[in-house]
């Protein structure tokens, strides 16, 4: 079987982790054996998994379109589906090589700790450096990080929801208080008839008070069932 580098099917050079929460599901994990001269082995996610529906994906063969390694890659695990772009994704087919193995030699390294995890930063460049003082070590983010990132369109859109919704609530408000304004200067002498005639100054105030509510019920009215619609039209940035 044949494979190519695109964002469904791709070779990842991250390598699986316990660390990050993906446990093999089928199969067996890396093992220190597995190194630049043995044969070359990968661990498949699910998604991959069920191309061979049939069949167990253990022990199958395949390969990269043109790398040298075509149809001499056994899988030996199945890893559970996760997410490495982006939330919002479709699971992709992934791929997961030794780093011994990889030919792109890119690595991901992750920390798992019940401590701060940028308190250990210094402590990791340290010890990373302590092996090899040539090793670069840039991108360190913590996994909130990444995941705030991966939803920032979402954020900035919410943002700005929000931000126009109050602008309009608030220009509501005012067209709503200018309304109400000229109402009750144009029909300053019906309530001094009514006042003349007996009415209290609290009839006179729920006059008015009621006609608001009147305008209010209505833009509810109007407003809610175009919300529930435009809710539904903008529920995949949600």
């Amino acid at each position: 079987m044949d494979t190519t580098r695109s964002l469904d099917y791709s070779k990842r050079q991250e390598r699986r982790n316990r660390s990050i929460s993906v446990p093999l599901l089928m199969g067996r994990d890396f093992r220190p054996q597995d190194g630049e001269n043995a044969s070359k082995v990968a661990i498949i996610n699910q998604t991959m998994a069920w191309h061979y529906p049939n069949d167990s994906p253990i022990g199958k063969r395949f390969g990269f379109k043109g790398l040298e390694a075509r149809g001499q890659i056994e899988i030996v695990g199945v890893a559970q589906d996760s997410k490495n772009d982006s939330l919002r994704e479709q699971t992709p087919r992934l791929v997961y090589l030794p780093f011994l193995q990889d030919e792109l030699f890119g690595m991901t390294f992750v920390v798992r700790t019940m401590d701060n995890p940028t308190n250990l930063v210094g402590a990791i460049r340290h010890e990373v450096h302590a092996i090899d003082k040539n090793l670069p070590m840039f991108d360190v983010k913590t996994l909130t990080q990444q995941v705030d990132e991966s939803l920032l369109p979402e954020r900035l859109i919410a943002t700005l929801s929000g931000f126009f919704s109050l602008l309009a609530l608030l220009l509501a408000s005012i067209g709503l208080y200018g309304i109400m304004s000229h109402a009750v200067i144009r029909r300053t002498s019906e309530i001094g008839i009514r006042m003349a005639l007996g009415a209290h100054s609290g009839d006179a105030l729920w006059l008015m008070v009621r006609e608001t509510l009147l305008l209010v019920l209505i833009g509810v009215g109007v407003g809610l069932p175009v919300a529930l619609v435009a809710s539904r039209l903008i529920s995949s940035q949600l």
